[in-house]
């Protein structure tokens, strides 16, 4: 799942909803998963970890969770920093997070 704030767009699978106010669904999407932001000041990059769900979330004009398990592979917008390779820990799925914000912002 994850949210494009260009578009206004928030996007399950084929499923998209819009809304007028895009900051105040961008609030919503934050408060229905659980993220609060955080922890990427240093990194220069706008990230936040879902207790709920365990997973690190990055956005900038969309946004993406990354949880243990998830395969980063050739094509994603985080592979030419990452490589191909499972997140097998939560500092993984953070540097992903990371390197998935900083994508997104330029």
């Amino acid at each position: 799942m994850y949210y494009n704030i260009q578009t206004d767009k928030l996007y399950d699978d084929e499923l998209a909803m819009e809304s007028s106010s895009s900051k105040m669904k961008f609030q919503n999407f934050l408060n229905d998963h659980g993220i609060k932001p955080g922890g990427g000041s240093k990194h220069r990059a706008f990230i936040g970890f879902s207790e709920k769900e365990q997973k690190w979330y990055g956005w900038g004009i969309g946004s993406c969770g990354f949880k243990i398990g998830d395969n980063i592979k050739k094509g994603h917008i985080v592979y030419p920093k990452m490589g191909e390779c499972e997140l097998k820990t939560l500092e993984d799925c953070k540097m992903a997070a990371i390197y998935y914000s900083r994508a997104v912002r330029q």
